[in-house]
């Protein structure tokens, strides 16, 4: 396929997944399963955010919203991690990475769980998510906006587009972990650096897929090719809703089939009945790292 033929089937592609000239699109994004569409990954990222930019209609219309965040560490661990605002992205990829290094980029400053954003509401979706927001606010604004959701690539990692953990949020789920009371991160703030204890986690996302079924027998699911990766899209309000749904009725759902899962087995506080088999099996993994720490420390 020549250049030509190839920057029109993504412009289709897009179209296909419903986005169009003045959305705000809520974005995920995988290269790796993208390709390498043009010569080199940074050539590659450059024509990705190309064809989103022109079907959105430009900054003067459009808005691209992605995480961007960073990860804390347990209270007893030592960390030279000090986040701010320039701080790379926790398993956000090349896409989050060139979204950070883009002249136009806005980020949040919440010390774990940032949003990056690019275009016309750039600082309204960003703006006041700091160290005393809850973590997913601004998945709620993009709902607000009747944004679209997008997930070109990465749908098995997992496809909630970060709706189900905003629905996590507002079910009260993310303030029942155990992690909340035992995990930090420095932050920079006024040229000072501070220690954000962490109050809400959304925990382990490999369970999301099992909305994936809800979001096509509803039929609410846009499903297209994008370079050479399957990708998803639908409205931001309606993955909420379905996440929203399943979990009010079964916060279970949401967790993992990985009984060795530390996240979905041994750190939340409305789950309980899996911590006694979990900590049974694991116990001895647990102490030998905690023993060969001591010992190398």
């Amino acid at each position: 396929m020549d250049s030509k033929s190839l920057y029109t089937s993504l412009i289709q592609s897009l179209q296909i997944l419903g986005l169009k000239k003045g959305d705000v699109l809520l974005l995920k994004g995988d290269l790796t399963e993208i390709g390498m569409i043009d010569s080199s990954p940074k050539a590659s990222l450059e024509l990705v955010f190309k064809a989103i930019w022109e079907v959105l209609g430009g900054e003067a219309e459009g808005t691209i919203i992605t995480s961007s965040f960073t990860e804390a560490s347990f209270i007893w661990q030592k960390s030279n991690m000090v986040f701010d605002l320039k701080s790379p992205s926790k398993g956000g990829g090349a896409l989050t990475k060139y979204m950070l290094q883009h002249p136009w980029a806005i980020r949040s400053s919440h010390p774990t769980n940032s949003f990056i954003a690019i275009g016309k509401y750039a600082q309204e979706l960003t703006s006041g998510h700091d160290e005393n927001s809850r973590p997913y606010d601004p998945v709620g604004k993009v709902i607000e906006k009747d944004g679209l959701a997008i997930s070109l690539g990465s749908v098995g990692n997992p496809p909630d587009f970060m709706t189900g953990h905003f629905a996590q949020q507002q079910l009260g789920h993310t303030k029942g972990s155990v992690l909340g009371l035992i995990t930090q991160i420095r932050y920079r703030k006024n040229d000072r650096i501070k220690t954000y204890r962490v109050k809400e986690v959304g925990g382990c996302s490999k369970a999301h897929f099992k909305v994936y079924a809800k979001y096509i027998s509803l039929k609410k699911l846009r499903v297209a090719h994008f370079g050479q990766a399957y990708s998803i899209g639908m409205s931001a309000k309606d993955a909420f809703n379905i996440s929203y749904e399943m979990q009010r009725k079964t916060p279970r759902s949401f967790l993992c089939d990985d009984p060795d899962c530390f996240s979905c087995r041994a750190t939340w506080l409305w789950n309980l009945i899996d911590w006694p088999r979990y900590y049974v099996r694991n116990l001895s993994r647990i102490l030998g790292k905690t023993i060969f720490k001591a010992s190398n420390a």
